[in-house]
């Protein structure tokens, strides 16, 4: 090896190096960034939707409370203007109905349904929530009938019983649209590619964009591993991944995800996942820049090594020249 080719040789080394010790150390604290950025972002993320349809449902259950509280004074004649002020200022409430002792509706709004048929007179006798709503006097939620005209919308009732006296005096029942809520959801999920799936006390999927899941079946998970971290995250890796797999394969693979209640009154659950591989493909690109300016550096490292290695050649060999037969001369 000529000792100008290793002067060059040694000078790109101690350039290559570092940089790539500096590379390491940084690729190192971008994972660990992006780490940090999934969990707040799905806790951000999940506290805001979470007290958004928290005060959803309060707001609608005040209104249709406050029905309850009139009919247990007012005839069901007077009532049909108080329901029909609530329908028409509140876009999410559809439809709303008293019913009376015998399980009959004595006033409705609006007067017929979406068969063109009297929705005043109808009985509800066959219903199963009229014993629980006798002996708990506490207003309840489920999952509403699906809209004929577009089966996919989010529709759910609530019940509140009407107390007259201390005793059960009927109920009102309200069909709210959940639709307006739901592109809450849609929105801030679209931006950065999460899931959510809304599901009752019965586990069953109330709404989701998640394609593997379909409403009003139960929620149900492959079958994975799940890690539970701190501040309410868990992180869910898939069976299927071998043991011995990278770790960046097998965090690649995984799932972030964070769950929250919704209301005593709706007993409801709300899940919140965001998937890695979105930000692996940013930290994969931030890889990429890096050893693009990497590769750009040793390049320029090697020309300059290349010439300070025949600089310093050029020395040695005039002093060679200058020192030839050096004793002859003296």
């Amino acid at each position: 090896i000529s000792f100008s080719e290793l002067i060059s040789n040694l000078l790109a080394f101690f350039v290559l190096v570092p940089s790539l010790i500096i590379m390491a150390l940084s690729s190192r604290t971008d994972f660990y960034e992006v780490d940090k950025s999934i969990r707040s972002t799905l806790i951000r993320q999940s506290s805001h939707i979470t007290q958004l349809t928290d005060n959803w449902l309060q707001n609608r259950s005040s209104a249709i409370t406050s029905l309850a509280e009139l009919a247990a004074t007012r005839s069901p004649q007077e009532m049909q203007y108080h329901l029909e002020q609530a329908v028409t200022s509140d876009a999410n409430i559809l439809h709303v109905s008293l019913i009376n002792t015998e399980a009959y509706s004595t006033a409705s709004f609006p007067p017929k349904d979406e068969t063109d048929q009297n929705s005043v007179g109808v009985h509800f006798a066959e219903q199963p929530y009229i014993v629980a709503l006798k002996n708990n006097r506490k207003p309840m939620l489920f999952k509403g009938p699906p809209a004929k005209n577009v089966p996919s919308r989010p529709i759910f009732q609530l019940l509140v019983p009407v107390s007259i006296d201390g005793n059960y005096g009927g109920y009102v029942s309200g069909l709210l649209d959940f639709q307006h809520a739901q592109e809450h959801f849609t929105r801030s999920s679209e931006f950065i590619g999460t899931f959510y799936t809304l599901l009752d006390k019965n586990n069953k999927v109330l709404i989701t964009n998640r394609p593997d899941q379909k409403v009003m079946q139960s929620f149900v998970r492959a079958p994975g591993i799940m890690h539970h971290l701190n501040d309410g995250i868990s992180q869910w890796i898939p069976a299927k991944i071998p043991a011995n797999t990278p770790i960046m394969e097998r965090w690649k693979e995984s799932v972030y995800l964070t769950e929250s209640t919704i209301t005593n009154l709706a007993e409801w659950r709300l899940i919140f996942e965001q998937p890695v591989v979105p930000a692996q493909k940013m930290l994969y690109h931030k890889y990429t820049q890096k050893l693009t300016v990497l590769a750009l550096i040793l390049l320029v490292s090697l020309f300059l090594a290349e010439l300070l290695s025949r600089r310093i050649n050029n020395i040695f060999e005039r002093l060679g020249q200058i020192t030839y037969h050096l004793s002859e001369k003296v």
